[in-house]
């Protein structure tokens, strides 16, 4: 994982576990490769205190609020 300013990106590889190139194949559902995933974390979070397991092939990612946060009131003229 990485973040980018308010953005949180997931990057890893698809593995293949195991060697296929002895079978004939018509149709292979699942994917094998990288892949990137972009997220945008909202204002009002921590992303200093981002914590990420990966448990039985699900990735939980967990981004604490910053109480302290006051969104900005702008009045209009």
């Amino acid at each position: 994982l990485d973040v980018h300013g308010q953005e949180l990106v997931i990057s890893g590889e698809y593995a293949q576990h195991q060697d296929l190139s002895k079978h004939n194949i018509i149709r292979k559902e699942r994917k094998a490769g990288k892949f990137r995933r972009g997220i945008t974390i909202p204002h009002g979070f921590k992303t200093d205190d981002i914590d990420a397991q990966y448990k039985d092939g699900v990735l939980t990612v967990k981004i604490p609020r910053n109480l302290e946060f006051k969104p900005k009131r702008v009045n209009i003229k």
